[in-house]
């Protein structure tokens, strides 16, 4: 485990709850960096122009995948690491993993690749700002290569998410660039865990070499969400889980069915 430990929980949880994320840095060794992106690659090799279908998301000069607790147990090392869960939770409480993406920011493109300010966060739960029980959406974003302002590492307005409001409600130009926004560059093992409602977009990659990044999301579980938004795990997956891990993904483990927020059964 890196240095950052349970000991460190005030140094993050107050930095989550003042500036809205924190990064861990070196959170995961080189090796097992070097094991998530060779995965990653083969599966982007084998799903070719299909990739990311399963909940498609159209950016330029963008590539994703989706639903990848289902292709790899690897990818636990991750988003089951004990301190991105302690991180999670000193944020939502409770929680779900609601899905597992990545985002390759291709090189050089022509274009301009800066995503819109957003949050991480739906309007249809009461329109996409924290409710009466609090905060209800957290991220977890792994670097696999180096983030870089070159590269297009993620923006973010530090603590935006306590304004109680969207940047598509207040912002005439929501792609350009804010007075207070700091990008969060890091190493290859690093780990940003941001608060879904802290604004933030990634930038443009104007460098030679992809930007590579795994995107983890958790709600609160009474939090709904659609069904193509939703991890799908098949049967083999689910059996080769621990109950703690299928409880993660709103599992029971005895059933192997979802909570009652949510009942996907496998067909």
């Amino acid at each position: 485990m890196s240095e950052f430990d349970f000991d460190h929980y005030d140094k993050y949880s107050n930095s989550l709850k003042e500036n809205g994320f924190f990064l861990f840095k070196e959170l995961l060794p080189y090796e097992l960096i070097n094991q998530i992106n060779s995965h990653v690659r083969s599966i982007f090799s084998m799903e070719g122009d299909c990739a990311g279908m399963e909940n498609p998301c159209i950016e330029p000069g963008v590539i994703r995948l989706a639903n990848l607790a289902d292709k790899g147990r690897i990818f636990s090392e991750f988003y089951a690491h004990p301190v991105v869960l302690q991180a999670i939770s000193s944020v939502l409480g409770n929680f779900n993993l609601v899905m597992l993406n990545a985002r390759k920011t291709l090189p050089r493109y022509v274009g301009n690749q800066r995503q819109a300010y957003h949050t991480d966060t739906d309007i249809n739960q009461n329109k996409g700002i924290p409710d009466e029980k609090g905060y209800f959406s957290c991220t977890a974003i792994l670097f696999l290569t180096d983030s870089t302002i070159e590269n297009g590492a993620t923006n973010i307005i530090p603590g935006s998410h306590l304004s109680y409001s969207l940047p598509q409600d207040l912002l005439s130009e929501p792609t350009a660039r804010l007075s207070g926004e700091i990008t969060i560059t890091g190493k290859a093992g690093d780990v940003c865990v941001l608060n879904g409602h802290c604004w933030h977009c990634g930038g443009s990659n104007k460098s030679a070499n992809e930007r590579l990044t795994l995107l983890a999301h958790y709600l609160r579980p009474d939090i709904y969400r659609d069904k193509c938004r939703m991890q799908y795990l098949s049967y083999e997956t689910k059996m080769s889980m621990s109950a703690y891990e299928l409880r993660l993904f709103g599992y029971s483990p005895f059933l192997q069915t979802r909570n009652k927020r949510e009942t996907l059964k496998d067909k």
